[in-house]
């Protein structure tokens, strides 16, 4: 039998002091107004290329394709995630998951 896995929480009234933290399994935690899942470390690769130049609706595909070499799954099991107002042509960070880790994760979340 595997235990339910804990999550790390901060919880602050006004997003600059913390209130109080802790670990709990998803149903044990704090209720909040707000929540922001922060995705550890050791599950993102971080990927450095110039966005291609594709329309908005063939981009992930495109991304998919530059990174093939570099991502250590199929494409389908990676979740990407593309920096903040990146412009095609230039340099931007591009985030990449493993798609069924980040979905268990948030269906704990959600479920709880």
């Amino acid at each position: 039998m595997t235990s339910a896995p804990e999550f790390s929480y901060v919880l602050s009234a006004d997003g600059r002091a913390v209130t109080r933290q802790g670990r709990a399994s998803a149903t044990l935690l704090p209720r909040a107004d707000s929540v922001v899942m922060v995705v550890p470390d050791t599950e993102i690769g971080w990927h450095r290329i110039n966005l291609p130049r594709a329309p908005a609706h063939r981009l992930r595909a495109a991304l998919g394709g530059m990174l093939e070499e570099e991502l250590l799954d199929d494409d389908e099991a990676v979740h990407l995630a593309v920096a903040p107002q990146p412009r095609a042509g230039e340099p931007t960070w591009v985030a990449a998951l493993h798609r069924p880790w980040l979905q268990q994760q948030i269906d704990a979340l959600e479920g709880a």
